[in-house]
């Protein structure tokens, strides 16, 4: 879509289109361990983090929107938001807390569902963060086409303060980018792969079984952020778009962030049998008053 997107804004411009070569759409040159002998390693290291999440989520309670759990996946409903906080004003906040835009929004996001229960000591925000696999490829390999794209999860509990959890969020980040940069994900990316071996219809039987066992995993939100988005416009454009709202069907909360013309944008994503419209609307009004709280003890901080 992204692609589209750019050779519209290119032609409407009156530019030429860019010219995508077809490309395979495999992602595993990004993550295929570089040497055959390196695969003891890479699934050893691979089974270790997997037991080590798993020991690490045992007891605590994973907090949703949803308020019942549905056996049947269902249309998605779509609330697009805009920050009261410009795009400008978030970086310059993730840079007096030295952290990225994303990882305070990560933060920020862990807070608000923190929130729901604050006196809950197992209660958990699990937040999946989407990867972009490209840098990962071997130089001049990179894909142009395609969602190279892959994630982890981060889990956040009670923190003293907000810095704290930007800490706490900061280093699991870098430990999950660390794990992509070790090629510790090649097995299970290489068994994703070979999912389209088993048959669509077959595939589609074992997610819907998965579904109706509960057996997906439980997070509370998966959070996507394609970041600035003015790349969509060519050099010195003339017309340029205003909004741009990028959305996809979820099997949970799905929140996709961007900025553009100076705004931070957020689409939000629910299934709406299991997510009420409600339940969202809160979220986001919580979110808004957490971004403005956390300013506000910015600014005293600096005045001080």
């Amino acid at each position: 879509m992204v692609q589209l997107q750019c050779a519209i804004m290119a032609g409407l411009n009156g530019r030429p289109i860019t010219p995508c070569p077809l490309e395979s759409p495999s992602m595993l040159p990004a993550v295929l361990p570089r040497r055959w002998q390196d695969w003891p390693t890479s699934i050893a290291a691979w089974w270790r983090a997997l037991q080590a999440d798993k020991r690490a989520a045992r007891g605590q309670r994973v907090l949703s929107l949803a308020t019942h759990r549905s056996t049947e996946f269902a249309p998605s409903t779509v609330r697009h938001h805009v920050l009261d906080t410009s795009a400008k004003a978030l970086r310059e906040l993730s840079k007096a807390l030295n952290t990225s835009s994303n990882t305070l929004l990560t933060a920020l996001m862990a807070q608000t569902f923190l929130a729901m229960a604050p006196h809950d000591p197992q209660a958990v925000a699990a937040i999946r963060i989407s990867v972009d696999l490209r840098r990962y490829f071997p130089e001049g390999q990179a894909p142009q086409f395609g969602n190279h794209v892959a994630t982890f999860v981060v889990r956040a509990t009670h923190q003293p303060d907000l810095a704290a959890q930007i800490a706490s969020l900061d280093a699991q980040v870098k430990a999950g980018l660390a794990r992509f940069e070790r090629r510790e994900h090649a097995l299970p990316l290489l068994l994703y792969e070979w999912l389209p071996l088993i048959g669509r219809t077959l595939y589609s039987r074992i997610l819907l079984q998965a579904k109706r066992q509960g057996s997906l995993e439980q997070v509370s939100a998966h959070f996507t952020n394609l970041g600035p988005a003015e790349f969509i416009h060519p050099e010195g454009a003339q017309l340029k778009l205003t909004e741009m709202w990028p959305a996809t069907n979820g099997t949970g909360l799905l929140i996709g962030a961007l900025s553009l013309n100076g705004r931070q944008l957020l689409s939000i994503i629910h299934p709406r049998d299991e997510y009420p419209s409600e339940a969202v609307e809160r979220f986001v009004r919580d979110l808004g008053q957490q971004l403005h709280q956390l300013q506000g003890a910015v600014a005293l901080r600096a005045a001080a």
